[in-house]
């Protein structure tokens, strides 16, 4: 069945919803289908469930509307709303005890603040959801987070801890077969691999990330490698001067662009090119960074985009200032300081502040140069206090939830101590009910002999002391020391119970209550008879007279009903 069947079913099964959640559930589905053929739809779809959502009493669908909602603000281009929208379905899931799809909301939330450059907040979100997801999570959903992780480590430049991440997740995707996957984790190692330098071993894992992308139609994941493939063999060309290391970072980088272009129906990758910049100014080819930069200040300026927005402008300013054109370079450079200030976007903020320093030396405007110098290393300051807090507070998280973790573990292995303990003292007690049932038949059967021999004796002295005899068996026959010592070991190990059956049931004799803890134990009524010295017959009156008093009815079997009692 093709994409649009689906749709045609789908909004012909929203024309005939007769209920707002069905109508919701149907949007929900179509939003996720219009992203592949018409982006203005989905994001209306998505609006739409949302709005009926929001009249609806049910959490749970609130939350799927909002999750979708924000990934269409996110296609839209609209990150912040999108952002709001994440966190919004976070505290829902949470509210309604729901630790797993809070935490998959945390990894959205990640990727939202990474659109944003946000990348320390972004690893702090995707760390905070790590944990639940590992507890609770498929191992493909361990896999995508630990592969997730790695790649906001690679944009905070800690390939070290990104690779540790990286291979766990790789791991787990190849012992489930999942080759698909594997294409964005090749690439993210692609990334790493470059950053240390090592220009041989990320054109390897490039490959392998391409060769997968492509035997699975992904070309996200392709234009994504190619862009960084791009990057590398760029450092690779400047690094050895190989003139086709050059050519083929050039080929690279317009073919992630057009591919880019071909499967974002929403616009241009504006982060596609600035990357394709980055390598032609690598490569000293500055008209045509230039080009690129300016149309990705354009496409920026007319989607809002302010993170890209700073970024770019602060890159064309440099470029321009290595031109010798200062008065334009001072303008653009201003520009893209003010847009990194306006999303809070610490690193591209240090990057104008140092290019104006620069350009003001140049100029020979000391006190600019150290004004902006300055100003500089109050931000890396402030910055570098803000990322320690959110790390405090990241450790904080981590550290309360091992010790929940190990509290809970503690709990269970003593929870599993006092079971075995229970069904230890069960065992025990049961094997002292059958002591007493196979005390008293032999006492019976030794009462039965005594009798025998007053009936033949014609001594009345031996009559008279078998008399005795007899009558010290009766009386540890009828087993009042023996029920005592049996009653308190029942009662240690089912505490209340005969307070509360008779507390529920007053009508209850003290023998109905002894025949009733029996019955509990899954005594049989012969084993029953012996250990009350009374006749199984009598132990069937005890019964009838039971059910009598508790109403019960014919079908209900009355062992199992009295061990439901607690």
């Amino acid at each position: 069945m093709n994409v649009q069947t689906s749709i045609d079913k789908l909004e012909a099964a929203l024309a005939e919803a007769d209920t707002t959640a069905g109508q919701i559930t149907t949007l929900i589905q179509l939003s996720t289908l219009y992203r592949l053929t018409n982006t203005a739809k989905s994001i209306r779809a998505a609006e739409q469930a949302l709005k009926l959502a929001g009249d609806c009493s049910d959490d749970n669908l609130y939350a799927k509307s909002l999750f979708c909602a924000a990934y269409a603000a996110y296609e839209s281009r609209e990150y912040q709303r999108s952002l709001e929208l994440y966190e919004c379905t976070v505290d829902i899931y949470r509210r309604n005890n729901d630790p797993l799809n809070a935490a998959l909301t945390l990894k959205g939330k990640s990727f939202i603040l990474c659109q944003l450059s946000r990348y320390e907040e972004a690893l702090a979100a995707a760390l905070e959801g790590w944990p639940v997801i590992e507890e609770l999570g498929s191992r493909l959903m361990k896999g995508e987070h630990l592969i997730w992780i790695s790649a906001v480590y690679v944009l905070i430049d800690e390939p070290n801890t990104a690779m540790e991440h990286l291979l766990r997740g790789i791991r787990i995707y190849e012992g489930e077969g999942c080759e698909e996957k594997l294409s964005w984790a090749y690439a993210i190692a692609s990334q790493c691999l470059r950053i240390q330098y090592e220009f041989g071993a990320s054109l390897s894992a490039a490959n392998q990330s391409l060769r997968i992308a492509r035997n699975n139609r992904d070309m996200a994941a392709e234009a994504f490698t190619l862009s960084e493939t791009a990057m590398t063999l760029a450092h690779y060309s400047v690094e050895t001067g190989r003139a086709d290391y050059r050519r083929l970072a050039i080929v690279c980088s317009e073919r992630a662009l057009r591919l880019a272009s071909h499967f974002r129906p929403q616009g241009p990758d504006i982060a596609k090119m600035y990357a394709s910049a980055e390598v032609h100014l690598l490569l000293g080819n500055a008209a045509k960074a230039e080009a690129l930069l300016r149309a990705a200040i354009a496409e920026a300026e007319s989607c809002d985009a302010l993170h890209m927005l700073g970024r770019a402008r602060s890159a064309l300013g440099r470029l321009l200032c290595d031109r010798g054109e200062y008065q334009a370079a001072e303008s653009m450079l201003l520009r893209g300081l003010e847009a990194a200030r306006l999303v809070n976007i610490a690193r591209d903020e240090q990057e104008a502040l140092k290019a104006l320093s620069a350009l003001y030396q140049k100029l020979g405007k000391v006190d600019e140069a150290l004004r902006y110098s300055n100003a500089l290393l109050e931000n890396m300051e402030t910055h570098s206090s803000e990322v320690r807090v959110r790390e405090s507070v990241r450790l904080k998280q981590r550290f309360r939830f091992e010790h929940l973790r190990s509290q809970r573990n503690r709990h269970a292995r003593r929870n599993r101590e006092l079971q075995a303990e229970l069904e230890r003292q069960k065992q025990d007690n049961a094997a002292t009910a059958l002591k007493l049932v196979e005390k008293n038949s032999e006492m019976n059967r030794l009462h039965g002999r005594i009798q025998a021999l007053l009936t033949d004796s014609a001594d009345s002295d031996l009559c008279s002391r078998l008399r005795r005899l007899g009558a010290e068996l009766q009386e540890h026959i009828s087993g009042k020391r023996d029920w005592a010592v049996f009653e308190s070991r029942f009662e240690s190990l089912s505490k209340d119970y005969v307070r509360v059956l008779s507390g529920r049931y007053p009508g209850l004799s003290a023998t109905d209550l002894r025949v009733c803890t029996l019955l509990r134990m899954q005594m049989s009524t012969k084993d029953i008879a012996q250990l009350l010295c009374v006749e199984p017959r009598s132990v069937e009156v005890y019964r009838s007279r039971i059910r009598r008093k508790l109403s019960l009815p014919r079908r209900t079997n009355l062992s199992v009903f009295l061990s439901a009692i607690s």
